[in-house]
């Protein structure tokens, strides 16, 4: 039966993500020895977390527009191949061009995954359940954060960086077979190219998407620079900056969790008011408390817990909103993500130098407050999508 497919099929789709998740946070942490084997500067090195990252953010919603007609599935199956074949090209790249060319089709493959999993999960789950779903897709994302990207690095300090990424390609190529047996879901109606991009002319989901590039710097501001945001607490604990980001990152995977059935029973729009407002207040007492220990412990853990939990409300909205372009929208959310992360490095290093290491993070509060007001004013038709549940939260 179908329904009973659904759960199994969307645990698929969130391991997928998670894979695909390891890949764009693990590289991160191979840098150095990229740099050594390639024969370049760590900073050279670091090209190809950029040039993965501005490829993401400009194909995602390309590919959401031009892959609409062909449905999920094939969607997935096309972006997985791609990511395999850039995973393995970077692997065994020998110069620096070849492994910039490595991370632009391996980013192309992730563009073309990640929204299309999010939207067939949407489908398979139902309307009822459309939060736990995305929720569940998420978790992989989340997930990759931690432990992830902490395999990736134990696996290239056991054998090497291309190690690490050739499994990363094997673990995709192993996902075909049971992305193939996945329960076909049609594509949606009016799925022509010129169909897909009058949605985006909508206050609704300009608004949405605004919001979420506000959201995003405010949530990696912290993040990017979680080694100046919590020094105190990278000083005081064992494993210093390993110990902070194994925390962060497993009670990001359970506000996620969480996030995806409160979304089903109240408003997704109110969610992320009252998510980032509380983000807004935690990073800043993570200012004010930052000669307490344990006040930052509990700004860690919370700040965690509530950073992925905004990501699900805001999908949630889009798609209410038009579900039958829902991997283009998902697709634009992604990439007005990923603008907000790139925006999060610029900005946040430009306050640790004005502002210092150690309020800084009073600016990332400040971007949440700004989220938090502009979510809450109502926008013309916002909610008429949204599941007579929400509407009662």
């Amino acid at each position: 039966m179908v329904t009973r497919s659904i759960p199994r099929s969307v645990l698929l789709l969130s391991f997928g993500t998670f894979i695909v998740g390891t890949d764009a946070h693990s590289v991160a942490g191979l840098l150095p020895e990229m740099a050594s084997s390639l024969q370049t500067s760590v900073a050279g090195a670091g090209q190809s977390v950029t040039v993965f990252a501005i490829a993401y953010a400009v194909l995602a919603p390309i590919w959401g527009v031009v892959m609409a007609r062909h449905g999920q599935r094939r969607t997935l199956v096309s972006g997985l191949v791609l990511f395999v074949l850039g995973n393995a090209l970077t692997a065994v790249a020998g110069s620096m061009p070849v492994l910039l060319a490595g991370r632009v089709v391996a980013a192309a493959g992730a563009a073309m995954f990640t929204p299309a999993a999010g939207a067939m999960a949407v489908r398979l789950a139902g309307p009822e359940r459309r939060g736990t779903a995305l929720a569940w897709v998420t978790t992989g994302v989340a997930g990759a954060l931690v432990l992830g990207a902490l395999v990736g690095a134990a696996i290239a300090s056991a054998a090497s960086w291309r190690v690490t990424l050739a499994v990363i390609a094997v673990l995709g190529l192993a996902m075909l077979p049971g992305v193939l047996l996945l329960h076909p879901v049609p594509p949606a109606p009016a799925q022509r190219f010129a169909d897909q991009l009058p949605v985006l002319r909508s206050p609704q989901i300009l608004t949405t998407l605004g919001i979420s590039v506000i959201a995003f710097v405010g949530v990696f501001i912290p993040y990017t620079y979680l080694s100046q945001s919590y020094a105190p607490l990278v000083a005081a604990l064992p494993g210093g900056i390993s110990t902070v980001l194994l925390l962060f990152g497993l009670t990001s995977v359970i506000g996620v969790l969480a996030s995806g059935p409160l979304t089903d029973r109240v408003s997704p729009r109110w969610m992320v008011v009252v998510v980032t407002a509380a983000l807004a207040v935690v990073d800043a007492a993570a200012v004010l408390g930052r000669e307490s220990p344990l006040v930052l412990v509990a700004a860690l853990l919370a700040a965690g817990y509530l950073s992925w939990s905004i990501l699900t409300p805001q999908q949630h909205q889009l798609v209410a909103a038009e579900p039958d372009h829902a991997a283009v929208l998902i697709s634009f959310n992604a990439a007005a993500g990923y603008v907000g992360i790139s925006l999060a490095g610029v900005l946040g290093g430009t306050a640790i130098t004005m502002l210092g290491s150690a309020r800084f993070t009073l600016v990332a509060s400040a971007f949440l407050l700004v989220a938090a007001c502009w979510r809450a004013v109502p926008v013309p038709r916002a909610d008429r999508a949204e599941p007579e549940v929400a509407r009662r939260g």
